[in-house]
């Protein structure tokens, strides 16, 4: 499992991961790899150019886009990929998908384990202190940069920390997490039942394993809302969101890339109040969701191609997570010339130093 998560913050990228991004800044893994962990290579982009095969993964209990936005999302993410990295992508074509029949493809040699890692809200039998102490570690190694990340933290809390320590804002930030988490268990879907149920499908875990067997796709775009919590991998960003995870990249057994990524749609075509407050009061038309779900894509596509990691509080960078879910102004700010490859340590091909539990991956 590879890791990146791009929720909004920086994008999830990972399962249990070996390399975690908190706040832009690369930490080595905690998480519980008891087997071999090998590295993902990096793709050879031959003449900068690439074919990217995409699927549309739809779960019928969601509004989902329609193909005209699904075309306008892909047109501006190859515009915003040629302009910030350089390369010419072509996506064929779409192939729609019910969300059972992709999760279908995914192997399950390691759920056992992968379910230990889950904090349960759904049941309430999780372990609250399990998760303050992830964060409480992270926190912790990122210490040059604690002063930052309890000022960009610190208005988007829920309730203010104890105090101005590592643990004060380890517990405030559990608990901004779990109280936006469990909305989605009260909120109705299309079909009038809880917009998170019982099935796996808004697990990120689970995401992240996708393509550890035969996925036959490089990028996967879905309308399920992908909102979680695990006792590893959570980093700021994710936590404040609400366990929110917008995209993410991770190892694939069968890829040409080695990597596959998804986005979810979810947070850029629905109006439900929890998502209009995360992006700052913001509601978007039909295509201007369609072409900000695309230049998100856009900086997946920079750790699926690059391995790029996140140039924190660079708003120029495609790679710099926008803040919560505000993809407006996190667009509006986006400037190529500003942040070429090669501009930081961050947007280095390879930085992300992206890597895979072997003992996940379907044989």
């Amino acid at each position: 499992m590879v890791f990146f998560r791009s929720i909004i913050t920086l994008p999830r990228i990972a399962c249990i991961a070996a390399i975690l991004i908190s706040l832009g800044s690369a930490t080595i893994n905690v998480a519980p790899a008891s087997e071999v962990w090998l590295p993902v290579p990096l793709p050879n982009i031959e003449h900068n150019k690439v074919t990217l095969r995409v699927a549309h993964a739809i779960n019928p209990r969601f509004s989902h886009m329609t193909q005209q936005q699904i075309s306008i999302l892909l047109q501006e993410a190859r515009q915003v990929s040629a302009e910030h990295f350089g390369i010419e992508i072509d996506f064929g074509t779409t192939e729609q998908i019910a969300i059972a029949d992709l999760f279908a493809m995914r192997p399950d040699i390691a759920d056992d384990e992968l379910m230990e890692w889950v904090y349960d809200f759904k049941t309430g039998g999780g372990d609250t202190d399990k998760l303050v102490d992830d964060l409480l570690a992270r926190l912790q190694r990122s210490d040059s940069q604690l002063e930052d990340i309890y000022a960009f933290a610190r208005p988007h809390l829920i309730n203010p920390p104890r105090g101005a320590t590592a643990e004060g804002y380890a517990e405030a930030l559990t608990d901004t997490l779990l109280r936006r988490l469990r909305v989605w268990r009260v909120l109705p879907a299309n079909d009038k039942r809880s917009i998170i149920d019982e099935t796996v499908f808004n697990e990120w875990t689970f995401w992240d394993t996708l393509a550890h067997g035969a996925l036959p796709y490089d990028i996967v775009l879905t309308n399920q809302l992908v909102a979680s919590a695990e006792y590893y991998g959570m980093d700021v960003h994710s936590a404040l969101r609400g366990g929110i995870s917008v995209g993410t990249t991770s190892y694939s057994r069968d890829g040409p890339l080695h990597n596959y990524a998804f986005l979810s749609t979810f947070p850029f075509s629905n109006d439900y109040p929890p998502i209009i407050q995360l992006r700052g009061g913001g509601r978007y038309a039909d295509d201007e969701a369609a072409r900000l779900a695309g230049a998100y894509l856009a900086h997946e596509i920079g750790h699926v191609l690059l391995h790029l990691g996140h140039p924190f509080n660079q708003s120029a960078c495609v790679m710099n997570p926008a803040q919560l879910l505000d993809f407006r102004s996190w667009r509006k700010n986006l400037d190529a010339d500003s942040c070429p490859l090669g501009a930081s340590a961050e947007m280095e091909p390879g930085a992300a130093g992206l890597s895979y539990n072997s003992a996940w991956v379907l044989p």
